[in-house]
């Protein structure tokens, strides 16, 4: 799953006029200025603690699956066939792949006659059916069976079959910008921000930029036009929120508006992109554009003080009914506690 996480990280002020100051290779092929070195080295650092992929041991718990495994040793089971010859197979369906299958405690070989379904042959009539087959039966000790079907490794030095983890591990990958580039607005004088390259995902997309501004996914709080972003944003909420309306009231849909039109509302994926009756400002807000102070949303958050999702608990204000408007101002109380020298990311995140 892809959410949006907004970083906070401090950088120094770069000279970016400075001999040498295109230090980098880009991802895409170019290269990176100082500050979108600095963007990448300090946004790297600060993720590090919450990667499910590190191998920092400074970050990494040994968790200990022995005694699963051998609950799984002593009680576990596992369907088997006996071959002519005497020999046990265990999971006839990854030794032999497709070729025979069990069912009703008889065993079928698959892929037969013109029709080429199961039916027992005679070879598979000489092979006996052995489900729920104890595992204690199959390996004559738990050493064995461990390093066999265990699935885990064994480390001597806690005499344990475990891995090692990450028990605060939030994402298995990110990108800067992602699958939401150009978030940010700065003007085009603006001297720091970190020059976007597209995903391929977003090969053609082509947003209408107010004039005299630059997208970007990351620049300093400073230098971040917000009241341009709520403008621009409230413009393409409006031009939205027509469609939708007009789409409900007419029945026609355009060729770049989606969803089922219902009896109260336009639906998609399972969520709303229209309530019947519902006005623009309850439109706006609905989507995260109401009185708040910054036009912008996110899963997750990620600063000084940690790591803030609007999937876990411990974020929530007490007595707090509307999860929504709650999160919203954590984003908001996050946002103000930025420095203006501070930098704001916009990641793609995955877990």
């Amino acid at each position: 799953m892809h959410f949006l996480t907004l970083a906070a990280v401090r950088i120094p002020e770069v000279d970016e006029g400075a001999s040498g100051s295109e230090t980098g290779w880009g991802m895409c092929g170019g290269f990176y200025t100082s500050f979108q070195d600095e963007v990448v080295s300090r946004v790297r650092d600060l993720m590090e603690p919450y990667s499910d992929i590190t191998d920092n041991p400074e970050y990494l718990e040994f968790h200990d699956e022995t005694e699963d495994i051998k609950y799984q040793y002593d009680n576990g089971v596992v369907d088997c066939i006996k071959l002519p010859q005497g020999k046990i197979i265990i999971d006839p369906s990854i030794f032999y792949g497709s070729r025979f299958a069990v069912c009703g405690g008889k065993v079928f070989e698959a892929g037969r006659g013109p029709l080429r379904q199961e039916k027992r042959t005679k070879r598979a009539k000489r092979i006996k059916a052995l489900p729920g087959y104890p595992w204690k039966k199959l390996y004559p000790d738990f050493k064995a069976f461990a390093d066999s079907w265990g699935h885990v490794d064994y480390y001597e030095e806690m005499d344990a079959y475990g891995c090692f983890e990450n028990p605060e591990a939030r994402w298995d990958w990110y990108s800067i910008g992602g699958s939401w580039p150009s978030l940010l607005l700065v003007k085009d004088i603006c001297a720091e921000y970190y020059e976007d390259t597209k995903s391929h995902a977003y090969d053609g997309y082509d947003p209408k930029i107010p004039e005299g501004y630059i997208c970007t996914s990351a620049a300093r709080k400073k230098d971040i036009e917000w009241q341009a972003m709520r403008d621009w944003h409230r413009r393409d909420l409006a031009r939205s929120y027509v469609k939708h309306r007009r789409f409900f009231l007419t029945g026609v849909n355009g060729s770049d508006t989606f969803g089922e039109r219902m009896e109260d509302g336009i639906c998609f994926g399972g969520k709303y992109l229209y309530h019947k009756g519902e006005t623009f400002e309850e439109y706006a807000a609905r989507k995260g554009f109401g009185a708040n102070a910054y036009p912008i949303d996110a899963n997750s958050l990620c600063g000084d003080k940690g790591w803030q999702s609007i999937d876990e608990r411990n974020w929530r204000r007490p007595g707090s009914e509307n999860v929504a408007e709650a999160w919203r101002k954590e984003v908001g109380g996050f946002l103000d506690s930025m420095a203006d020298e501070d930098v704001l990311v916009i990641l793609d995140c995955h877990m």
